[in-house]
């Protein structure tokens, strides 16, 4: 997966062109590179870089799909609410078992907990009937191995001993959970597939309009974002947009009187170090909003989030803000006093956009995963993705590939692709020390640096190789991470100092735990 200058784009024809390399996007030009449509996906910044990069890490079952905001009346007073809830609940099972199978060096397996209050709208009966439902509509495998222990048998689950107001629980959930180890090496490891089917694949690359030819293809004009005067343009018979929470701006770049399509809900999380009995125990509880608060194993550490709140300003740049540390402190404090967690143990922060359906009757939109057909709009041969979170994301890129062919005929012949992890992915998982955090060697990060288009410290640290979410997310290795890079990245003494000093300023800038 070199990168391929810009220049020697020029002109080329492509049947697609993918707009946004998120995880969703990386499924898309997998799938359609298989079924043979001659591909190429560009992102404005790193592969996986938005939504992909921060998520829950969950490999979610599908419980959530369940959890109908404050009340079961949602679902028996809006049967389509209801129905999206089951298809979504069903994906999740089946992508569970695919993922957790195919590639397994990239999830881990672990026990979640869910204490039920008698205040909460889910009574131990309804929480029952739930996990049955799952069983029903997800595959039998992996089993989720669901027991709900009673009020006084608590005392083998960790959390137990910690929470809130003992005498108000009425029992206990234990289940098994998946997580992805960091979702942004599957987004690579899928595009890697795609490029090796012949998909060209380009990071750092701005969509800047489309021209329609008299044809009824498009011309796509594209800049390159590390070197602006550096533009060029392709043809595409057809256009994906699956920019994610950029998305409506894709369209207000064309000047486009666009309905809105997505909602960006902004969801910000706080990394912990708990005690070690906590250690590959995770937890889901309702908070103070009566809605999910999830703490989530991570190596060796503990993701806690998050707040789901609608987003108006640039999707760039999202961190999360002094107050909403402050409201998930004083959240994980209610839920277990015994902590007594400040900001001075809060290891780093961490916020992103989820791109969710826009529907203006949900003031937190719809989690329903559409593929908007645009020709109504003027751009015949234009798509555009809402919703699709990383758990579904192979279902989404073959239901997106179907969309395109549709549309379309192949140029070129199908090929079978591989839901397998790569060699890259392999070697680091090789490498995996306490807690399972990633380690390194000079051959494998020479290796990315040559194969994998990393322009910066971060690209490597975070979505190559998943060090920066080690504990100390990288800060005291990256002089010689640096170093090692520098040769195959051809940058000279100075470009190095420059890079080691940017990853640590984008460290304090949007991961910053707000102590200073």
């Amino acid at each position: 997966m070199k990168k391929p200058a810009l220049s020697s784009l020029n002109g080329k024809k492509f049947d697609v062109v993918v707009i946004g390399a998120g995880i969703n996007g990386c499924a898309a030009a997998q799938q359609l590179a298989a079924q043979g449509f001659s591909t190429l996906i560009i992102d404005k910044g790193d592969f996986a870089e938005g939504a992909t990069s921060k998520s829950s890490r969950l490999l979610h079952c599908g419980l959530r799909h369940l959890t109908p905001g404050k009340s079961l009346w949602e679902f028996v007073t809006n049967p389509v609410y209801l129905a999206t809830a089951l298809i979504n609940t069903k994906a999740s099972m089946v992508a569970r078992k695919d993922i957790s199978e195919t590639m397994p060096e990239l999830t881990h397996l672990t026990k979640f907990c869910f204490p039920i209050y008698e205040e909460d709208p889910f009574s131990p009966i309804l929480v029952d009937a739930a996990f049955s439902l799952l069983k029903i509509l997800g595959p039998k495998d992996p089993p989720l191995e669901y027991k709900r222990y009673k009020a006084d048998e608590m005392a083998e689950v960790p959390f137990s001993s910690y929470l809130r107001d003992p005498d108000k629980i009425k029992g206990m959930a234990v289940f098994n959970e998946f997580l992805f180890d960091w979702p942004e090496r599957i987004a690579i490891d899928t595009l890697l597939d795609a490029t090796r089917m012949g998909a060209t694949a380009r990071n750092y690359t701005t969509f800047k309009t489309l021209e329609e030819k008299p044809d009824n293809t498009w011309d796509v004009f594209l800049q390159n974002a590390l070197n602006p005067e550096d533009q060029i343009t392709v043809n595409a018979r057809l256009v994906l947009n699956v920019a994610g929470a950029w998305s409506d701006q894709v369209a207000e770049d064309l000047n486009l009187d666009a309905s809105q399509k997505v909602l960006k809900l902004k969801g910000a999380h706080i990394v912990l170090q708990l005690p070690p009995e906590f250690s590959d125990w995770g937890m889901l509880a309702m908070n103070r909003a009566k809605e999910p608060l999830y703490c989530v194993p991570n190596r060796g550490l503990h993701l806690v989030g998050l707040n789901r709140v609608p987003y108006e300003q640039d999707a760039s740049g999202v961190v999360a803000e002094e107050d909403e540390v402050d409201w998930l402190l004083g959240e994980i404090n209610y839920l277990m006093p015994k902590l007594n967690v400040t900001r001075a143990d809060v290891k780093y922060t961490m916020a992103g956009l989820q791109p969710i359906t826009f529907d203006p009757k949900e003031p937190h939109g719809s989690r329903a995963i559409k593929i908007h057909d645009l020709e109504k709009e003027g751009l015949k041969n234009v798509l555009t993705l809402t919703g699709g979170p990383i758990m579904t994301h192979r279902q989404v890129g073959k239901d997106l590939a179907n969309a395109v062919g549709k549309r379309l005929s192949p140029s070129q012949p199908p090929q079978k692709l591989s839901s397998e992890v790569s060699e890259t992915t392999k070697k680091l998982n090789d490498t995996r020390g306490q807690n399972r955090s990633i380690q390194y060697s000079k051959e494998i990060l020479q290796k990315i640096a040559i194969e994998e288009q990393p322009a910066n410290l971060a690209d490597v640290l975070f979505r190559r190789t998943g060090i920066a979410w080690n504990k100390g997310q990288g800060r005291e290795i990256v002089e010689e991470i640096a170093e090692i890079l520098a040769g195959p990245l051809n940058w000279d003494e100075g470009r190095t100092k420059n890079e080691i000093q940017n990853y640590l300023t984008h460290l304090d800038n949007e991961f910053s735990n707000h102590t200073d």
